[in-house]
């Protein structure tokens, strides 16, 4: 599966990860195709790239990200290396309860998370009063990975499968303005469409004490 985003958690009890979801909530991903290194892309080995067309309130194309297999053949993805050149300025930690403000609603997010208490993650587009915020988790106890964009607009949690690591995972996301598009451990990708409260909806925040996080602002590189 290339993207969860059509996908939230069923709430049976007793089941977990890919048990735990249920479908047909919208469209995450459609009408995907690879791009490679070489036009034959079955027989030559080489870069493989995915992008999509993602259903949001207006339809936009997905960020490129790279595609491979691991060792135990199965799926990985990343975001390509080349978005980094948006990055702008040194990287800044993300504190804990209190907001900090990256002052942009376009940044890219890095985190950890430890096993211990559940859900945990960051909490991203905090507004001001703090009402409206969508939130990027790890359930271990359901083995699922979250978007729960309820408070910013969006009507379904999201959730996928937790794959790989269930003792650290990382999180790598790319937020700007009504697109959340996150992977976890390289694996599980979910991409939500949000509506933020205002401009000044901008405030980050972890969840849960075994979270570490960084932001970079992004922005237009000068050519």
């Amino acid at each position: 599966m290339l993207d969860w985003g059509a996908y939230t958690p069923n709430d049976k009890p007793g089941k977990k990860g890919v048990q735990a979801l249920s479908g047909g909530k919208g469209r995450g991903y459609s009408m995907a195709r690879t791009l490679g290194s070489d036009p034959n892309q079955v027989a030559v080995e080489g870069r493989r790239t995915v992008v999509a067309w993602v259903s949001a309130a207006f339809t936009s194309q997905s960020l490129l990200q790279d595609i491979t297999l691991g060792s135990d053949n199965q799926l990985r993805q990343t975001f390509v290396p080349e978005l980094q050149m948006l990055r702008s300025g040194s990287p800044v930690a993300v504190g804990t309860g209190t907001p900090s403000v990256p002052t942009t609603l376009q940044f890219e997010l890095l985190a950890s998370v430890k096993k211990g208490s559940s859900p945990a993650g960051v909490d991203v587009l905090i507004s001001a009063d703090g009402k409206s915020r969508a939130s990027v988790l790890v359930d271990f106890d359901k083995e699922l990975v979250i978007v729960d964009a309820t408070k910013a607009g969006n009507s379904d949690v999201r959730a996928g499968p937790l794959l790989g690591s269930t003792d650290a995972v990382t999180i790598h996301a790319y937020i700007d303005h009504s697109i959340i598009a996150v992977i976890f451990n390289n694996r599980t990708s979910l991409t939500v469409s949000v509506k933020p409260a205002a401009e000044d909806a901008d405030g980050i925040a972890t969840v849960g004490s075994t979270v570490s996080a960084t932001v970079h602002k992004l922005g237009v590189r000068k050519q």
